[in-house]
């Protein structure tokens, strides 16, 4: 009897506690506690146990609320909108938005996550000093772990030079050595061609082949010369039989970020990653010692040839190796190697889809190639002339299809997630310290406001009727690249081997869509694989040179 009476007393100051807050749960108490009474003990208990548990959940809500008053859907209790996320979380994000605000919250298993679905608020958040941290989830950290990228690195002193050191010399090899930068990648594109014209029209999935072409033009462009054998059993291994289950720790809103007190369910993927990581920072590594073995010729600005040529010469100049234990181009030339050819071979999928698939627009943008007149003689190593970038002033359809790719395609869909700093309040909205932020740049990029029709693939978008001029103001709207402080520093090189890799690849191929691959199996575009990036679902086309 003194048990019952004691558990009792239990559940009326349960009752007490939640009353005010939830008439909902008062009247669950109170029913339990007349049932309690006609029950034996081992069943009270049991109720003990249950109505524990609701009390938990009801203050881990308060607590939820307290870090970020955003407004968003129900979710359910532990889990959140797991299950949601793991289809289209961007998609889901802009309907919701239509709802909630552009400014909205999502539950990440019980974690807050702030999702801002409008191009003015992500640019003034992301502007911000404050929304410029990284989450603290276990993605993040296994990018870190190897001391082999800043991109992900939370914010801080350490961050604030390694990404200033990179900015500089990225402007330095931009301004210095452009002619180096396109020669780069007009050799890798000769060797995509030599690979193609071997397939004599057979139908093949351009996966691989536009995987193994950015290695080769960003390897060269990270190492100069030497660069990056493609042919290399180690390069093989680290770029190309990376395990699948390794990809699924890298997709917003996975098992392990949700649910970080489980990851050990995943200890044998997390240690495969790690184990990956560490192959690919020592990969890294040689070719930079490599790099600085070879640097006596490094006397000024005029002898660069490479990002890490660039990064070895600031060093020597700003002599500020005791801020960091390792050489700074590691964390440059990782960032390079990693984020930048997953992004940039998802963004050339797209671009090769849409060529294959609408054959109109290919007719189109090879018209205005043909336009340029490019005299047919062959250059001093006997091959046929490649467009470049001084071309590019001229070629407005492409510079619209470029961009209609970079919009449509949207691989990176939430960007690169961010944190809060510190207490941040954002339209009226209060959001705590360390709360994630996610930039969903899927939903300015199908913004109708925007883009009408967003879900149709139209390069004229960008071209205005009146004049046949690019719409520069709307170009701007299209932010593949992220903004504010953490955009990638990037950009402008991942844009110019876009570029040269779809005029001459257009120029030179007609691309086919196998009937039996595209029409019998019904490819749908709007189906893709979303990991890391969104990409398209494995298709394959027909390479064939124009006549």
């Amino acid at each position: 009897m003194k048990i019952r009476n004691i558990i009792h007393f239990f559940l009326i100051m349960i009752g007490l506690i939640l009353f005010c807050r939830c008439k909902l749960t008062n009247v669950f108490i109170t029913v339990l506690i007349s049932v309690a009474y006609k029950v034996e003990e081992n069943l009270l208990l049991i109720v003990c146990l249950i109505l524990f548990v609701v009390l938990c959940l009801h203050f881990r809500l308060i607590l939820v609320k307290k870090s970020c008053d955003v407004p968003g859907p129900f979710a359910w209790p532990l889990v959140g909108h797991y299950w949601q996320l793991q289809r289209q979380p961007f998609e889901m994000a802009r309907q919701l938005a239509q709802s909630y605000g552009p400014v909205l919250r999502l539950q990440f298993g019980s974690e807050a996550v702030v999702v801002l679905n409008n191009r003015d608020i992500i640019r003034r958040a992301f502007a911000s000093r404050t929304f410029s941290d990284r989450p603290n989830w276990m993605s993040m950290k296994l990018q870190n772990e190897t001391d082999g990228r800043f991109a992900f690195r939370p914010y801080g002193c350490h961050w604030r030079y390694l990404r200033k050191s990179t900015v500089d010399a990225l402007t330095l090899l931009r301004n210095k050595s452009a002619d180096h930068l396109q020669a780069y990648c007009q050799q890798a594109l000769r060797q995509l061609f030599s690979n193609l014209d071997q397939l004599n029209g057979r139908p093949v999935d351009p996966a691989e082949l536009l995987s193994r072409f950015f290695l080769h033009a960003v390897g060269k462009i990270a190492f100069g010369e030497q660069g990056v054998d493609v042919q290399d059993p180690d390069v093989e291994q680290i770029f190309f039989q990376s395990p699948p289950q390794i990809q699924q720790l890298s997709r917003i809103g996975n098992f392990v970020d949700c649910f970080p007190r489980l990851c050990w369910l995943y200890r044998n993927t997390i240690k495969l990653a790690k184990q990956v990581n560490r192959q690919f920072d020592q990969f890294v590594s040689a070719k930079v010692d490599q790099n600085e073995k070879n640097a006596h010729h490094l006397s000024n600005t005029q002898s660069i040839s490479s990002l890490a040529d660039a990064l070895l010469l600031l060093t020597k100049q700003q002599q500020q190796s005791d801020q960091s234990q390792q050489h700074p181009a590691k964390y440059a030339i990782v960032d390079a190697l990693g984020a930048g050819l997953a992004t940039s071979t998802s963004t050339a999928l797209w671009a090769v889809l849409m060529l294959a698939k609408l054959p109109d627009v290919q007719q189109k943008l090879k018209q205005e190639l043909d336009l340029l007149n490019l005299t047919t003689d062959h250059d001093d190593d006997d091959h046929e002339p490649l467009l470049t970038m001084e071309h590019r002033p001229r070629l407005i359809y492409a510079e619209a299809f470029l961009n209609e790719v970079l919009r449509f395609g949207s691989v990176l869909p939430f960007a690169i997630p961010h944190a809060t700093v510190s207490n941040a309040t954002l339209d009226c909205h209060h959001i705590a310290q360390g709360v994630p932020v996610l930039g969903n740049l899927w939903a300015v990029h199908h913004d109708q406001t925007l883009f009408p029709d967003p879900m149709t693939f139209n390069p004229d978008r960008f071209i205005r009727p009146t004049d046949g001029t690019l719409n520069r103001q709307l170009l701007a709207n299209v932010i593949p690249f992220s903004t504010g402080t953490r955009r990638c520093p990037g950009e402008f090189l991942a844009r110019q081997n876009l570029f040269l890799l779809i005029i001459n690849l257009t120029k030179r191929f007609q691309i086919q869509q196998p009937f039996s691959h595209f029409h019998r199996h019904n490819y749908d575009v709007t189906k893709f694989q979303f990991n890391f990036t969104r990409k398209p679902m494995p298709f394959q086309v027909r390479f064939i040179p124009w006549k």
